[in-house]
């Protein structure tokens, strides 16, 4: 896959399945931070605009922002505000907006993120949400938000850059939109903590060497380009099992866990394949 930039349309079912999106958490896993309130809106129709496909990060980002400037609740004031010092960038805020219910400005920062639920990791109780690639966990990306993207907003290189929109970065609510995909191992029961959000379990996941035992569970759609896992089942590009198999298990030994969706008995459902 091209690490270059691809642009393309925005289509009414990408935004639509970025609506519907799930926040991970119910109740915010960082002290001192807020869970963001993700806007509100009637209508699922895009506008006619072009989005960054990837990096996938980006594209939720932009994804975002067109969902903060359509709402009646915010206004955007800025979006990824890069902090440089002598030529180099030490980070950036994902989002500055004004919230004019609480009449208040927000940095928020934020996640979009699919894990895999793996108890043989053991640890803390978040501990055991890693990536599909198993190069990713959900424990690191919280201590980075915690010790380094929060910490941002209150660094001596960022004040001059809020002044222009006089900004006092001890009135700013600093706030989190982790949003994501969870998925539990195929066939085992699942107690989640009391923070994560059932809401956000789509599927499960099996290795493929697990996979490969069972028969075709039916007409199935791969989603083997990662910005396309946001996306549901497409029947116009689903194809039985046996013609996809090929595909599968080349990206997987390459590392590339797949997701695979499909129609069961007319419930739509996803599946990662991962290569253990």
């Amino acid at each position: 896959m091209s690490s270059s930039p691809s642009h393309i349309p925005l289509t009414d079912e990408r935004w639509s399945a970025f609506l519907n999106s799930q926040s991970l958490f119910l109740n915010s896993p960082i002290e001192g931070i807020e869970l963001f309130d993700f806007p509100s809106l009637s209508s699922s129709q895009a506008r006619p605009i072009d989005i960054t496909l990837r990096p996938q990060g980006k594209q939720m980002e932009q994804l975002m922002a067109e969902a903060i400037e359509r709402s009646d609740r915010y206004d955007l004031i800025v979006h990824g505000l890069q902090v440089p010092d002598t030529g180099r960038t030490i980070g950036e805020l994902d989002f500055l907006i004004f919230d004019k219910e609480k009449e208040k400005v927000i940095h928020m920062e934020m996640v979009y993120k699919y894990f895999i639920h793996d108890a043989e990791e053991g640890g803390e109780p978040l501990g055991v949400w890693i990536g599909p690639g198993r190069k990713d966990r959900l424990t690191w990306k919280l201590e980075h938000l915690a010790e380094h993207q929060f910490p941002l907003l209150h660094h001596s290189l960022t004040r001059p850059l809020l002044d222009q929109w006089s900004i006092d970065p001890s009135t700013v609510s600093q706030q989190l939109c982790f949003l994501g995909e969870l998925y539990s191992p195929h066939g085992g029961r699942l107690q989640l903590t009391e923070s994560i959000n059932p809401k956000a379990l789509k599927g499960e996941w099996m290795a493929l060497e697990k996979f490969m035992t069972f028969d075709s569970v039916g007409i199935l759609a791969l989603n083997q380009e990662k910005p396309d896992w946001l996306m549901p089942f497409d029947r116009s590009k689903a194809m039985p099992l046996s013609e996809i198999t090929v595909t599968l298990i080349e990206a997987v030994k390459e590392g590339r866990p797949v997701l695979l969706s499909f129609s069961d008995q007319g419930v739509e459902k996803k599946q990662f394949v991962t290569a253990t």
